[in-house]
């Protein structure tokens, strides 16, 4: 179990390698609990595995989505909440999993959450001017034991699945780094 001021603000769902099987899930509770799901092997692969941890979010006022001197916190490693509208009927899933949000930590953006509603190939939403990574980014995200979805992030800042077999998803645990032009 996670201490306390290393929990999720919902639950967290990733993928982990299960060496030429179907991928494992892991759910990281807002209680702390860690919870293996799909396991054909008696072990995890924990590496790669991260989240914001619910108290280290910082809430900024960010009306034009730019990041602006004003916007600098007291701690530089302090997690800005610069969360994009989502579009084209996405929205969060809901039931507990942790909303789709967007943290930015110094140069490095940080997705999580789980969404539903809206189609392959269309955009979920787009990031901010100094959110968007230098070049085209892939991903791949947990399908409940089918083969993986994959999502892209373009470096105009569209976030969008490029494959998906279910309704849904899951944003946890994508990030990368920002380099400025």
């Amino acid at each position: 179990q996670l201490p306390t001021g290393c929990r999720p603000s919902g639950t967290i769902t990733q993928c982990f390698d299960q060496q030429q099987g179907v991928n494992g899930r892991i759910r990281i509770k807002t209680d702390g609990q860690i919870i293996p799901e799909y396991m054909n092997k008696t072990w995890i692969y924990l590496d790669g595995i991260s989240f914001i941890a619910a108290s280290d979010v910082v809430s900024i006022d960010n009306d034009d989505q730019k990041m602006t001197q004003q916007h600098i916190t007291k701690n530089e490693n302090d997690a800005l909440d610069v969360t994009p509208e989502l579009e084209n009927g996405w929205m969060n899933i809901g039931g507990g999993y942790a909303p789709f949000k967007v943290y930015k930590i110094r140069n490095v953006i940080h997705l999580q959450g789980c969404v539903k509603g809206g189609n392959m190939g269309s955009v979920i939403c787009r990031l901010s001017n100094g959110c968007c990574p230098n070049g085209v980014m892939t991903f791949i995200f947990d399908q409940q034991g089918g083969a993986n979805g994959r999502l892209r992030v373009t470096n105009d800042g569209r976030i969008m699945p490029e494959y998906m077999n279910k309704n849904w998803i899951y944003l946890d645990g994508i990030s990368f780094v920002v380099i400025p032009q």
